[in-house]
């Protein structure tokens, strides 16, 4: 199963540190989660628009009862505490 989230942040709130900071703990949450999340990538927009998203998240999950482990999982949790205030727009796209 495949999971995209789409984001886009308040004016002013996503730089290099946010992106970091998000790159490194969905990269924790893939070492946690690894029988569960097979894949991730976290991409930042390189085109400014604005309908552009600013950041992309991509996982290969094993099946989809792991997207529920994932959504609930603590590190994830924290991560979307954190930044769910930021959030302007958001869009979420699941496949198999």
């Amino acid at each position: 199963m495949r999971h995209f989230v789409f984001m886009k942040f308040e004016p002013g709130y996503f730089d290099d540190n946010v992106y970091t900071y998000i790159r490194t703990n969905f990269s924790r949450l893939q070492a946690v989660m690894s029988e569960d999340i097979l894949s991730c990538r976290v991409s930042k927009n390189c085109v400014e628009r604005d309908r552009n998203m600013d950041m992309m998240i991509e996982m290969e999950l094993k099946d989809a009862g792991s997207l529920p482990k994932y959504l609930n999982h603590p590190l994830h949790l924290a991560v979307g505490e954190r930044m769910n205030c930021h959030v302007i727009e958001r869009a979420s796209f699941d496949c198999e």
